[in-house]
């Protein structure tokens, strides 16, 4: 028995490598090599999750079914990082109609939350410590219901089997969720948190099964509400579900445990939430259409950056040469002024996409890259004037107060499927949650505070999402984009004070924050599970 282990361990060694070595031959160098296949494919950050989409997908179902389930794996087994509380942006492409979408989920700050509140009850001040006070409304189990109802094909009780049987069932925690546990101190305030990620008052450790049966009672209580109107048809029995959670016990138990602990959502808050579906942007690089969210996010950033470096051959600089490395960092740079100038929630403010994404403003903006010097300014620039010059109004404040953090928050989903439809990389996120009887708050960093015509786009600070943790703490990450850069020097600089910690970090996150693929190996029998796999 002992040599048959054995044997069976060389062999699915001597596969993977052999695998691996067919993209080595390719010039690829990696042991991660790329995953084909023949239908379908799915990628995300956790096995468990990979696995329920791909479940769905060998049933029958959609790229669109197989994303809600694969998310709502992805709420119990990834619950630092987003969960049903959950804010979201999603593109997905229609094979269909030929058509890219974009779903807005993005959070709302509740109706109290205004300025002027802030100004007479904070000092004046971003909130810094209770996260029930820098949250947004959670908008993920809209977008699985907007999903479901235009593009999906099966039912909520299907595609939420998978996640309900792993907050049941439990799953073996990992390192870095013990960790993270182990690390948590703002929710030891919450019994009913405590109950959930630290029974008996201690953090389990890793390997340890854990499960979370409030959860699955919340998912099973969609499920109920989705059957109970099955009679009235798909669309009704899936608004059923999605209005339990914003309009019916569910809402009414997060509201009621916010005001109960200080915090300003209330019921209306929910019941007043709406997802939306919208057009997004795009731009031409070099022969492909890039598209991105349009509101309430930084994609944008990305379709800025790639107009700039239109302008370069970059293939001939060579891959991570200093001139590769400079020239894309001194085009982010430019291109991330830009977001802090121009960017934001289009319910407030209206964004000169037109303008800034224009192949004469990004020549226009090109020639502020010095191929020898760093900038060590943020320099927005002004597109509708067709001008490099900083627009007119009130100068940008940016925060340089404590130190970045290159720790992930988000969440990520990618699937398609034998039709070709698509969920691109789909940002999820669950920054902290908070609440009672298996009901979760989204509090994330990003505040919109609005009244009247006045709004203002804030960070919370970083104990705002400290304070109210539900599931695992986050102490010590402020929660501030660091524009400093010690010393004149190149961008690519290894000599870089961050240095050391980005090398540390790469080596426990190797395939990055995004994505971990590992190799599919099938032998008669036998499955090395993936966090990537295709068919």
């Amino acid at each position: 028995m002992r040599h048959s282990l054995l044997a069976l361990a060389l062999v699915l060694s001597c596969t993977t490598a052999a695998l691996a070595q067919d993209d080595e031959t390719a010039g690829a160098g990696t042991m991660r090599p790329v995953i084909r296949g023949r239908t379908a494919a799915v990628s995300s950050m956790r096995a468990e999750a990979t696995e329920a989409a791909r479940r769905i997908l060998q049933g029958g179902g959609n790229a669109f079914d197989a994303a809600v389930a694969g998310q709502a794996a992805l709420a119990v087994t990834d619950f630092p990082s987003n969960g049903v509380g959950s804010d979201a942006v999603l593109l997905l492409y229609d094979a269909k109609a030929k058509k890219v979408v974009s779903i807005n989920a993005e959070p709302r700050a509740p109706r109290l939350a205004t300025i002027e509140w802030y100004q007479k009850n904070n000092g004046g001040k971003l909130p810094q410590s209770d996260g029930l006070l820098s949250g947004g409304i959670p908008g993920v189990v809209d977008a699985w219901y907007l999903l479901l109802d235009h593009w999906g094909t099966m039912t909520f009780e299907q595609l939420l089997q998978p996640a309900i049987e792993l907050a049941e069932q439990g799953f073996p925690l990992s390192e870095r969720l013990a960790r993270e546990l182990a690390g948590a101190k703002k929710i030891r305030q919450y019994p009913s948190t405590m109950r959930v990620y630290m029974p008996g008052g201690q953090p389990p450790k890793a390997g340890a099964i854990f499960k979370n049966v409030d959860l699955a009672r919340t998912l099973k209580k969609l499920v109920e509400a989705e059957k109970a109107a099955k009679g009235k048809g798909r669309h009704e029995a899936l608004k059923a579900a999605r209005d339990r959670f914003y309009k019916g016990d569910i809402a009414r138990e997060m509201a009621k445990f916010s005001e109960e602990n200080g915090g300003l959502f209330r019921y209306e808050d929910f019941a007043e939430y709406t997802a939306k579906i919208e057009t997004p942007v795009s731009t031409d690089y070099r022969g492909y259409q890039v598209y991105k969210n349009p509101s309430a996010n930084q994609g944008p950033t990305e379709l800025i950056t790639l107009n700039l470096l239109e302008g370069y051959d970059v293939k001939k600089m060579g891959l991570n040469t200093p001139d590769y490395i400079h020239t894309s960092i001194e085009a982010i740079k430019l291109a991330m002024a830009d977001r802090e100038k121009f960017l934001g929630d289009v319910d407030f403010i209206k964004i000169p996409y037109d303008a800034l994404l224009s192949k004469e403003y990004a020549r226009e903006r090109r020639k502020l890259i010095d191929p020898q010097k760093a900038s060590l300014e943020l320099r927005p620039g002004s597109p509708l004037a067709k001008s490099t010059d900083q627009a007119a109004g009130p100068p940008l404040r940016v925060n340089l107060e404590g130190e970045s953090d290159h720790t992930g928050d988000t969440s990520y989903l990618a699937l398609v499927d034998k039709d070709r439809n698509m969920e691109p990389p789909q940002r999820l996120r669950h920054r902290r949650r908070h609440g009672r009887d298996g009901h979760h708050l989204q509090l994330p960093r990003r505040l919109l505070l609005a009244r009247g015509r006045r709004a203002e786009r804030a960070r919370a600070g970083q104990a705002a999402a400290q304070h109210a943790a539900e599931h695992a703490g986050d102490e010590g990450r402020p929660a501030v984009h660091d524009h400093r850069q010690p010393g004149r020097r190149r961008s690519g600089d290894a000599h870089h004070p961050d240095a050391d910690e980005r090398r540390r970090l790469r080596d426990e996150h190797p395939a990055g924050d995004r994505i971990a693929a590992m190799v599919d190996a099938q032998l008669p029998g036998v499955a090395v599970p993936a966090h990537d796999v295709s068919g």
